[in-house]
């Protein structure tokens, strides 16, 4: 699969499905995270969701679709998981820690 933007795309995770593949990406000046939706069956990408924490470079899909995701250069180790339905972290976790990179 090949397919060209220009965004520099950091998480990648597949829905459990195989469908979809999500992934995050960084467009400046906003230094959050936006979710884009990428569909093989039609060859679109579109920007999915706005309102993620930070800038995400670990993705992951968990057994009910929820998004698993940390955050780059945080100051603790995080752990947060994300509705992408909802477009909305449902849960989070810090472990206080000297660790800042992903």
């Amino acid at each position: 699969m090949i397919k060209s933007t220009h965004l520099k795309m950091e998480g990648l995770s597949w829905n459990n499905a195989g469908t979809l593949l999500y992934a995050t990406a960084v467009i400046e000046p906003n230094p959050y995270s936006s979710l884009w939706v990428y569909d093989p069956e039609t060859t679109e990408l579109r920007k999915h969701c706005d309102n993620l924490s930070g800038e995400i470079e670990s993705l992951e899909t968990l057994p009910d679709d929820r998004l698993a995701f940390s955050i780059h250069d945080d100051q603790a180790l995080s752990f947060h998981v994300y509705d992408p339905e909802q477009c909305q972290t449902v849960q989070g976790s810090l472990i206080q820690t000297p660790y800042n990179d992903i």
